[in-house]
């Protein structure tokens, strides 16, 4: 603490021995070294409570992150819930276009019934013979008795 080496110490004596006499320095070295104790616990003491001020303050410290961590560790969780949910709902929506799509695929692949060339023909009360259809192949064909196409 005040780096006394023993040279130090022995001169300290000597000079006691003989500013105080032989009388007096066995009660004053005793009642420096009270005080020197003394002085030691105080000192020691405050750097209990001070450590324990610092570590109280350490455990407040951790103590707070730690909630901190445990309110993270509840958002980390819910969201990978809504995630979850999210999942899903986008599964089941995959599901539902999937069986849509084949269901029109089904659809499709159905052949459509045939369909006659009379049904096709043109009614004959209200259209022109000249612009009538032939069924068959769609082209216009002429009524019977007119002069063919040069």
């Amino acid at each position: 603490m005040f780096d006394i080496g023993f040279a130090e110490l022995l001169l300290i004596a000597v000079l006691g021995l003989l500013v105080l006499g032989p009388e007096r320095l066995p009660t004053a070295v005793r009642t420096i070294s009270l005080w020197l104790g003394r002085l030691r616990r105080s000192f020691t003491s405050i750097r209990q409570e001070i450590e324990r001020e610092v570590g109280a303050d350490e455990i407040r410290r951790q103590l707070h992150n730690e909630s901190i961590m445990a309110s993270l560790e509840d958002s980390k969780q819910s969201l990978r819930d809504g995630l979850e949910s999210a999942a899903d709902d986008i599964r089941s929506v995959e599901r539902s276009l999937s069986r849509a799509n084949a269901k029109q695929d089904a659809e499709d692949d159905t052949p459509e019934p045939a369909l006659d060339e009379h049904s096709i023909a043109p009614e004959a009360s209200g259209t022109d013979p000249e612009t009538a259809h032939d069924a068959s192949n769609n082209t216009p064909t002429k009524e019977k008795g007119s002069d063919p196409a040069p």
